[in-house]
């Protein structure tokens, strides 16, 4: 496999991963907003209501998953340009730089909030 290849292929999967958080986190959202309470009315159960205060930690965990599925990606784009040019142990220490700032960016975006 060459290396525009590879790079073409991590890039695809950062793309399908910022979809599919986009995706998951619209249908947690609206879980939350609107599901619980058709559940609810279709249903008769009050204890479902009890999740709404969970909505917060579902989205904090479901962020930090799949953010790191695309800080891995955005690494591996970065491994596979460096590589011919500087080797594999530049590579990996770019690589390794990029996962270390990826999570410190991450980790002050959900303590932001």
């Amino acid at each position: 496999m060459s290396r525009e290849d590879s790079v073409r292929r991590t890039l695809g999967k950062v793309v399908l991963y910022a979809i599919l958080v986009t995706i998951v986190l619209g249908t947690i959202q609206w879980f939350f907003a609107q599901g619980i309470e058709t559940i609810y009315v279709h249903i008769g159960f009050s204890g479902i209501s009890v999740l709404r205060e969970y909505a917060v930690h579902i989205c904090i965990v479901v962020l930090l998953i799949l953010g790191w599925m695309i800080i891995n990606a955005i690494a591996n784009i970065f491994c596979a340009i460096i590589e011919p040019k500087h080797g594999l142990t530049g590579a990996a220490a770019i690589k390794s730089m990029i996962k270390i700032l990826g999570i410190s960016t991450l980790s002050a975006g959900l303590l932001e909030e």
